[in-house]
């Protein structure tokens, strides 16, 4: 954990390992950075430190544990970082967390700007966003990564972005959408921006009988637009609320 309170907060870590990582608050089982720490919830609000970059790093087996229920429990069990500027680059995530399953996001980040490219996360359970949830980002992008053998309710979360935000060439493979509640699971949940993808491949996806592509709150108005990518023939289905460009779907022998 590191708290920048008064200083910059400038934090970068490079080629390292993080292996059997755990907190027992519930907060980034690896790591956990902001300016000063105040609240965790679904809206936590935690203040932003100056920068944060992680590069050729290794997180394996690490998990965010909770006091009350340690199988599910935990907000980023990789990383939960609060920074101004965030980069994660060339880095790989694997059983995070090994057994049980956490409330949030593997790499579960809240910034003005974010820059992530080159991750590998795989095997990790999650009740809620699995893989990589992306907070009021204004500026940055997310693309060439690959996220395989993940179970949760929603594979990515975007919240409060800005359209020119870059997602795109990015893979998930052999991931399973669960319902995390009486709404049923999604691909990805987005809650008050405007997203557009393109050059994903979905690939070998379990789906649960209800199942949205997007999974957006009731009473909002968003625009998602997905283009020039790559889904199974069973999921175009489920697009019906998705502007489409150039996607190409694909039937398995």
């Amino acid at each position: 954990k590191y708290q920048s309170g008064n200083n910059i907060g400038n934090i970068t870590i490079y080629g390292s390992t993080f292996e059997n990582c755990q907190t027992l608050n519930g907060d980034g089982g690896a790591i956990f950075v902001c300016k000063e720490e105040h609240s965790t919830s679904y809206d936590s609000n935690h203040t932003l430190a100056n920068y944060f970059n992680s590069s050729y790093c290794c997180y394996s087996r690490c998990s965010a544990l909770g006091p009350e229920n340690q199988q599910v429990a935990g907000y980023g069990p990789v990383m939960f970082i609060f920074a101004k500027t965030i980069e994660i680059f060339y880095s790989t995530a694997v059983k995070c967390p090994p057994e049980g399953q956490s409330y949030g996001a593997q790499f579960d980040l809240k910034s003005n700007t974010i820059r992530s490219s080159y991750i590998n996360s795989t095997s990790g359970r999650s009740k809620y966003c699995c893989a990589m949830e992306y907070r009021n980002a204004t500026s940055g992008y997310f693309k060439f990564q690959t996220f395989a053998d993940l179970h949760g309710g929603f594979l990515t979360s975007f919240t409060d972005l800005e359209k020119t935000l870059d997602i795109s060439y990015c893979n998930y493979i052999n991931d399973e959408i669960l319902n995390p509640d009486s709404d049923g699971g999604a691909f990805i949940y987005v809650r008050n921006c405007n997203v557009v993808i393109s050059n994903f491949c979905f690939v070998d996806i379990t789906i649960p009988e209800k199942f949205s592509f997007v999974f957006i709150p009731e009473n909002k108005k968003l625009t998602i637009t997905l283009k020039n990518s790559y889904l199974e023939k069973d999921l175009e289905s489920h697009l019906n609320s998705v502007f489409q460009e150039g996607n190409s779907f694909y039937t398995e022998n």
